[in-house]
């Protein structure tokens, strides 16, 4: 056995890996197939500082969790002897594909792998859903994208692969992707790109209420030169996943005991103001500014709507919709 390492160390000069799709079990350089490659690339890693393994669970030869000498052992027995299936504990959960983007002219043809820009990772989570997006992706033009999704424990890794046909040009794409059904938690997802390069990692939280933090600030009182039915004034922000709604003018009894909640239907944001205070009627009114953060909202286009309800059995009321755009 020492003497197949040992020889395999010293063709590490020979042979070359550069991942280019795929990463199945035992496809370790995720070139799209399982040869003496995939071991050199793994020696390469393991021994002489190598390019850092894309997709580490295809490596894992005996399912142990970490990547070790044993796993080598297990890989050399696999392919010269008879050693048993490898099982690699990792998990496929499901693959979805969608793109958009902008095509750049043909004379980006001439560009290599090496010379575009592998783009950037976004990643948000939604109830037990995930979103993925792969931003200024620098892909061949006749791009037929598709991802699988493979979990391990609580890391995630999204792994690209080209359906399409060959063609002479190059694009830049803004791609996404989404899968469901994960158990509440935090997650590492891993994105892989077309040449087997890691695009960028991020921890994501998924199957968790949406709400971040809630602030409510002290009562603004009611005067009589203040106009009693003054436009409510509500301003949303975004950024990273974070949709920040800011009611800067509730307008509510001064015994105010808010029950704040808010929901999602498609693209359609709630937020509900239910002042659930049995102490009333009182004689003063007061402004409340009402500050919302709820997490895991990707850019698109939504509808916000705040609904209001200031007294117990009273029915709500639309007090504010807008229609925005984040992220675009």
């Amino acid at each position: 056995m020492r003497t197949r390492i040992v020889l395999l160390l010293l063709i590490l000069v020979l042979f070359g890996a550069k991942p280019v799709g795929s990463c199945t079990c035992g496809d370790i350089d995720c070139s799209g197939q399982q040869d003496i490659a995939d071991i050199v690339y793994l020696v390469n890693y393991m021994f002489v500082g190598g390019t850092q393994l894309p997709f580490w669970p295809s490596a894992d030869c005996d399912a142990s969790g970490a990547i070790d000498i044993a796993d080598l052992v297990c890989w050399v027995n696999r392919i010269f002897g008879d050693g048993p299936v490898p099982t690699c504990g990792y998990y496929w959960i499901g693959s979805g594909e969608s793109l958009s983007g902008t095509c750049l002219d043909s004379s980006s043809a001439a560009q290599t792998g090496d010379d575009r820009s592998r783009g950037s990772l976004r990643a948000y989570g939604i109830g037990d859903s995930l979103f993925v997006y792969h931003d200024d992706a620098f892909y061949q033009c006749c791009l037929g994208y598709k991802v699988d999704f493979y979990i391990s424990d609580h890391q995630v890794w999204v792994i690209e692969s080209d359906t399409g046909v060959s063609c002479d040009c190059y694009c830049k794409f803004n791609l996404s992707a989404k899968t469901g059904g994960f158990a509440p938690g935090e997650y590492t997802v891993t994105l892989i790109g077309l040449d087997g390069e890691i695009v960028g990692s991020t921890i994501v939280l998924l199957g968790e209420a949406g709400l971040l933090d809630l602030e409510v600030d002290e009562c603004i009182p009611w005067g009589k030169d203040w106009p009693w039915d003054e436009d409510p004034e509500v301003i949303y922000y975004w950024h990273d996943g974070v949709l920040e709604m800011r009611h800067t003018n509730a307008f509510f009894n001064c015994n105010l005991e808010l029950d704040f909640s808010w929901g999602q239907d498609g693209n359609v944001i709630w937020f509900f103001e239910d002042n659930v205070s049995e102490v009333y009627p009182l004689p003063c009114m007061c402004y409340y500014p009402i500050t919302a953060r709820i997490g895991g909202v990707p850019p698109g286009t939504y509808t916000l709507r705040v609904y209001n309800r200031d007294l117990p059995g009273e029915p709500s009321y639309l007090l504010d919709e807008q229609v925005i755009t984040f992220g675009r």
